[in-house]
């Protein structure tokens, strides 16, 4: 039944981009400084609510963030690689759950800032 439509996507998907690559969503001169900003409002105790009524509207979707976790603190371990359409960095995090903090612990996040920053946790 979906056999019928897989030769439309692949023509859709073709046409969005040049050699069947799609477009970068972002650069690593605004990638940074939306992760920076994203992980800086969780520290603060914003929630997802705060960041999307932020302006512009941000994204973060992290299993801790989700979860209630509060972040403890944070440091980007490097400078970013293009990874997709985004960049992605490394980060050391340390979270608090339930009263117990983590031990620090090295975490991927992807950034993409169009068509609206969102940072995506790899492991999650």
């Amino acid at each position: 039944m979906y056999r019928a439509f897989l030769p439309v996507l692949a023509v859709v998907l073709a046409g969005c981009s040049k050699g069947g690559q799609l477009p970068m969503a972002t650069s690593a001169d605004k990638a940074r400084p939306a992760l920076e900003s994203v992980l800086g409002a969780w520290k603060a105790g914003k929630t997802a609510d705060d960041l999307k009524a932020g302006t512009p509207a941000t994204y973060l979707h992290d299993g801790d963030f989700i979860g209630g976790g509060k972040l403890l603190s944070f440091k980007i371990e490097d400078e970013g690689k293009p990874y997709g359409t985004g960049y992605r960095y490394d980060v050391t995090i340390t979270v608090e759950r339930a009263g117990k903090t983590s031990a620090p612990k090295k975490v991927a996040y992807r950034v993409v800032t169009e068509p609206t920053p969102s940072v995506s946790r790899e492991d999650d």
